[in-house]
């Protein structure tokens, strides 16, 4: 386990700082940082939007359960020496109870990122309708996935038998395959994924016709994700220093907190789209407005002629700009009242359609049968009289 002399505890001329009080400092942190946006998000979707929880909601919230598990996975790995150099380690001190507990640790980690991950690539589905665009979701999806699947069950059968992973003293016989390589090759395809992950809404956010301040200010939410790249980043270099050091109960601090960082941070980024409901309902003006409520005018008798249709900027609390139900809503409705038994010509985006019915609930039903899931750009609509 060590190759640290029995007189190293006493010798001065080695360091015998705690790493303790960060541990616990970063652990603690994210742990209320994460909980206090996930209460905040279902507080948002029940109480400002009133939706109900979609796939992403759930995904999320397995996300959270296995974050705070990690959390509280390291901080328990303190009673049993993590933090504190292993020479300092009083006899009675049991550290394979916390090489147990980072094997564990380790299971979660690769579960906790790929449910965040997916949470995030459901959110884009939500917000997309362009077919390569979502068959490209779907892929990462998959890859995402398979990829938290093969790690998880390469992480449980990396020794034979199973608790020699975290046999410190090496007294169970057995063997384990390149652990090392396992954990490299995790931290590869991570970053590969955090970077497609986040890299690939912003074109599909560009291209939005919404305000350019809310364009802005979504793009940041996202491009604050480029975050957790880093801390991808951070956590390998430190998984290095713990491969190979001597000193594994004091040296494993870096792992196991950038494992909880990446973690944490990944859920908040996953989270920030939601708060913008909560942001209109304190700050309206802020972000700028693109849902309106189109209201047609009443048609009269007079000669024939055409009316085009205004949005309106009302604000409507209930109805936020980032609903998220069916996607960004920004759907318009429209009221119309007009005489029966009249003939009329609706004409959107450039296609247009004649029909003797012109009643409301018939005008309506075609509307509905070209509305899909996703972003709905918003439209001018001219009804002329027959």
């Amino acid at each position: 386990m060590s190759t640290f002399p029995p007189s190293a505890a006493t010798d001065p001329n080695l360091p015998h700082n705690s790493l303790v009080p960060h541990i616990i400092g970063v652990c603690s942190t994210m742990l209320v940082l994460v909980t206090l946006v996930i209460v905040a998000r279902f507080w948002i979707r029940w109480t400002l939007v009133k939706a109900r929880l979609g796939p992403d909601d759930w995904c999320i919230l397995v996300s959270w359960v296995l974050a705070v598990a990690l959390d509280l996975d390291g901080i328990n790995q303190i009673r049993y020496g993590l933090g504190r150099h292993i020479y300092d380690l009083s006899p009675d001190t049991n550290f394979s109870v916390s090489l147990e507990l980072c094997y564990f640790g380790e299971i979660l980690y690769y579960l906790c990122v790929g449910t965040t991950k997916v949470a995030i690539l459901i959110l884009y589905l939500r917000l997309v309708v362009q077919q390569t665009y979502r068959m490209l979701i779907w892929a990462c999806i998959v890859f995402v996935i398979l990829t938290a699947l093969s790690c998880v069950i390469a992480s449980i059968v990396q020794c034979t038998p199973v608790h020699k992973a975290w046999d410190a003293a090496g007294n169970v016989a057995g063997s384990c395959f390149n652990v090392n390589a396992l954990f490299f090759a995790n931290a590869g395809l991570n970053i590969l994924q955090d970077a497609l992950v986040y890299i690939l809404p912003m074109k599909m956010l560009y291209d939005l016709k919404v305000p350019r301040r809310q364009k802005i200010a979504l793009m940041f939410v996202f491009a604050v994700g480029g975050f957790v790249v880093v801390t991808g980043m951070v956590r390998l270099n430190s998984l290095k220093v713990a491969l190979r050091t001597p000193d594994p109960s004091y040296d494993n601090f870096g792992a196991v907190i950038w494992c909880a960082i990446e973690c944490n941070t990944g859920i908040v980024c996953a989270s920030l789209p939601y708060f913008k409901p909560l942001i209109d309902h304190f700050y309206p003006n802020l972000m700028g407005h693109s849902r309106g409520s189109a209201k047609m005018v009443r048609l009269t008798n007079g000669p024939a002629g055409s009316k085009t249709l205004k949005q309106s900027q009302k604000r409507n609390v209930d109805q936020t700009e980032l609903e998220l139900e069916r996607g960004i809503g920004w759907n318009d409705s429209y009221a119309a009242k007009y005489a029966a038994n009249c003939g009329y010509s609706v004409t959107a985006n450039g296609k247009s359609s004649s029909t003797s019915n012109g009643s409301e609930d018939h005008i309506s039903s075609q509307e509905a049968h070209g509305i899909h899931g996703g972003i709905h750009k918003s439209m001018s609509v001219v009804i002329s009289r027959d």
